[in-house]
């Protein structure tokens, strides 16, 4: 936690602050918060909005965008989640900012190794030009590379969101949603089924599916 005044200038901070800063407070006593509290944007490097700024600004509280770093007196880069609050009197006038930060580093880096591992996921099926398909727990598209929409008959925004068992025919709809909740409750660790698709002009394919649960 820092506190400022109305101009920026520290005048409190805890010693979680002290430590993600590296700075002690009485050499942070008095200097502008930029001075310390050295923030940027993760992926660009550019330098971050000073929070205090933004709440003089509007008078309300704001939070800091989601790859935002601070960088420490000794180089240290920490990724942090915060927010910035104003102190005001009864009259509504603005004294000073509470900034309250914590140092989030190690579930940013696991966030981000999760997604370059999806989108190294999803390019490898695009060239590999395999008709591969994912769904959320409930059984509903949330990826399906390029072939599936050609097989299918469908655009991307026609199919994304809908559920597998949209696309089966009226015979088959009972037997394959039995299939898919079994293994999304996990009782089966995978399952195939012959599918009778029917294009939206009529056409009928039939399509050999495979699915296995997907864990976190």
């Amino acid at each position: 936690m820092i506190v400022t005044d109305k101009q920026g200038l520290i005048t409190r901070m805890n010693p979680v602050a002290e430590s993600l800063t590296g700075r002690s407070f009485a050499e942070a006593k008095n200097q502008p918060l930029e001075k310390v509290f050295h923030i940027i944007n993760a992926i660009t490097r550019k330098a971050a909005e000073n929070p205090v700024s933004k709440v003089m600004k509007n008078g309300q509280i704001v939070g800091l965008a989601n790859h935002t770093a601070l960088i420490a007196k000794d180089g240290t880069e920490y990724q942090i989640a915060d927010s910035a609050a104003p102190i005001k009197d009864i009259d509504g006038e603005i004294l000073g900012i509470i900034l309250v930060f914590h140092d989030v580093t190690e579930e940013y880096q696991l966030h981000e190794q999760i997604r370059k591992n999806v989108e190294r996921f999803h390019h490898v099926h695009e060239i590999s030009g395999a008709y591969i398909w994912e769904t959320d727990a409930e059984g509903r598209f949330t990826f399906l590379s390029e072939q599936c929409f050609a097989i299918k008959g469908y655009k991307p925004e026609q199919l994304l969101g809908r559920h597998i068992c949209d696309f089966a025919s009226k015979d088959q709809y009972k037997q394959l949603s039995n299939l898919i909740q079994n293994t999304l409750q996990g009782n089966q660790e995978k399952f195939s089924f012959t599918l009778k698709n029917i294009h939206p002009d009529g056409q009928i394919v039939w399509e050999q599916l495979h699915g296995s649960p997907l864990f976190n």
